[in-house]
């Protein structure tokens, strides 16, 4: 049990898991996304993305507008999603300065533009 708390501890103090420092941008979510798969950074980093489509797809669904609007498909896959993102901060990385989510919202809006 003292072991598990004092991983615990470490782990919450570790620099990565400092958000005020780093800022939830894209470096931040870039480095969540290369992360170890089962760390709790890749976990964060995922949810984002999912959550990210998830809404976008709903909106979709009740006709939104909003400037935003990317048209993802339903069979694309949570792997497919987070290969999308990666790709556009690796492909842009000028902008990960920007918020994480703002730089979601790019990402699936540049890979899945919606017909006119």
């Amino acid at each position: 049990m003292k072991v598990k708390c004092a991983v615990l501890l470490v782990t919450l103090l570790s620099p990565i898991f400092c958000a005020e420092a780093e800022g939830l941008d894209g470096n931040f979510l870039l480095s969540g996304c290369n992360g170890p798969q089962q760390s709790f950074i890749h976990g964060w980093c995922v949810g984002q993305i999912y959550g990210m489509a998830e809404m976008i797809r709903r909106e979709n669904r009740e006709g939104a507008t909003y400037y935003w609007k990317a048209c993802i498909p339903e069979a694309a896959t949570n792997q497919q999603l987070l290969d999308v993102v990666k790709k556009h901060l690796n492909d842009f990385p000028q902008s990960r300065l920007q918020d994480s989510s703002v730089l979601i919202l790019m990402a699936f809006r540049r890979a899945f533009p919606c017909p006119k």
